[in-house]
């Protein structure tokens, strides 16, 4: 069988075996024809079937006054296209994002300063009552002590 792989027994029948030796086979490794439905005159009826139109109109074959386009020529545009989209989508959603974080950010804010509100009024209050009972004994030490003498005689 010479340069050809054995994929089976060899026959066992001499006449079988003889005349398989004779086989010759001229094939080669040869690239597949490419196969372009578009340009098949067979499916004429199909890309102009009316039920079928809108069907390739969404999936891009058809342009939009009904010719047939050539997918292939036109990937790269549409996929320039929806990279562009992807890439709108994702500054939207950042944008949305980064509004709702200064919102929440604002909302911290304005608690945070309520709360320091709160605190300075509980510290002032604080502090005026510290100061209050200074005064009381600072007032009280100023005054003179005055004994009282036990009154004698009544």
């Amino acid at each position: 069988m010479g340069d050809i792989p054995d994929y089976r027994t060899p026959s066992k029948n001499p006449v079988l075996s003889k005349r398989e030796a004779g086989w010759s086979v001229p094939a080669r490794r040869a690239p597949l024809v490419s196969y372009n439905a578009l340009e098949d005159d067979g499916l004429w009826h199909y890309f102009g079937n009316p039920v079928f139109q809108p069907h390739l109109h969404r999936m891009g074959f058809l342009s939009s006054n009904g010719e047939l386009r050539d997918i292939d020529k036109h990937r790269r545009k549409w996929h320039v296209m929806e990279h562009e989209l992807f890439l709108a989508e994702r500054i939207d959603y950042a944008k949305q994002r980064d509004a709702e974080v200064l919102m929440d950010q604002q909302i911290k804010l304005r608690q945070i300063a309520r709360y320091q509100q709160l605190r300075d009024a509980e510290v002032q209050r604080v502090v005026h009552a510290i100061r209050d009972k200074r005064r009381q004994k600072h007032a009280e030490a100023r005054m003179p002590k005055t004994r009282s003498m036990p009154a004698l005689g009544h």
